[in-house]
Order: structure tokens, then C-alpha cells, then sequence
């Protein structure tokens, strides 16, 4: 009598873990990808509150807050605690922790009329196209931030 052999060969189980393998990839992957559109989503809704803040406290003084030490230097946004918080808003946004560690910026030109906050952006999307960070702002001149390499945020 022949023996009947039952199970898998190697080559069957190898196709099987690697087909495992690949599809656990790409769900991480995209995964990683989401979360770093939920903190672009994240930070583009903070940053439209700060840009608003400061639309209201410019209506209220006549120029935009200058916290940093000097025109055309820049800060972190925290800064502008002492000229928004609690009379514009209840407080300034911390940017969500991104690969690099880059943070939201805060810059007033050297007009009284003019700012820029930088915004790192992780992903591609419609915020940044190449997951680039941008920046935001009143009269912003495009040498600010890179020479010019910063683009704009289309927000």
C-alpha cells in the first residue's frame, strides 16, 4: 500500500509568507501615510485659527504682533502667547510632532502690515505637493524662509 502524503511543500508555505509579507508592507505603509495626513489636517486647521487671531488683533492695533527680536526674524509661533492669548484665543497651537522636528514659525516683515507662519507639512496632498512644509501669511515675500524654495500654502 501506498502512503498518502498530506501538507504543504516549502515552495507552497514560502509563496504564502511572502503574499503575507508583502500585503502587511504596504498596509503599514499606508497606515504611516494617514497619520501624517491626519496631522497636515491637524495642523492646517490650527494655523487657519492663528491666521484669524491675528486678522482680528491687526483690526484691533493697526499692525500684526512683533515678537520676535526683531522684523524679519523669525520665532516660534508660542511666541505670539503674549500678544493673542486669551483676548484672540484660548491658546497657541503646538504643531503636531513630525519625522523631522520641525515646528510652526512666526515672522513679521518689516511692515507693519505683514507676517508669515512656516508650516512643516509632511505628506503629499493638496496642502503641499511634494510634503514639503509652506507658508501662510499677510504680504509675504517669497524670499522669506529658503530664498524663496518655501512655497505657499494654497489655503
Amino acid at each position: 500500500m501506498k502512503s498518502i502524503q498530506r501538507g504543504f511543500t516549502l515552495v507552497e508555505i514560502a509563496i504564502v509568507v511572502t503574499v503575507i509579507a508583502i500585503l502587511a508592507s504596504m498596509i503599514v505603509v499606508s497606515f504611516i501615510n494617514v497619520q501624517k495626513r491626519a496631522r497636515d489636517d491637524t495642523r492646517v486647521a490650527q494655523i487657519k485659527a492663528v491666521n484669524a487671531a491675528l486678522k482680528r488683533y491687526y483690526d484691533d492695533n493697526g499692525e500684526y504682533p512683533s515678537v520676535c527680536s526683531g522684523p524679519n526674524i523669525d520665532c516660534a509661533l508660542s511666541n505670539l502667547s503674549s500678544a493673542l492669548v486669551p483676548a484672540y484665543m484660548p491658546s497657541i497651537p503646538a504643531s503636531p510632532p513630525d519625522s523631522q522636528g520641525r515646528n510652526y514659525l512666526y515672522i513679521r516683515g518689516t511692515a507693519a502690515d505683514s507676517y508669515g507662519i512656516f508650516i512643516p507639512i509632511e505628506s503629499s496632498s493638496p496642502i503641499s505637493a511634494w510634503g514639503w512644509p509652506c507658508k501662510t501669511g499677510n504680504n509675504i515675500d517669497t524670499n522669506w524662509w529658503g530664498g524663496g524654495y518655501t512655497p505657499s500654502c494654497p489655503f
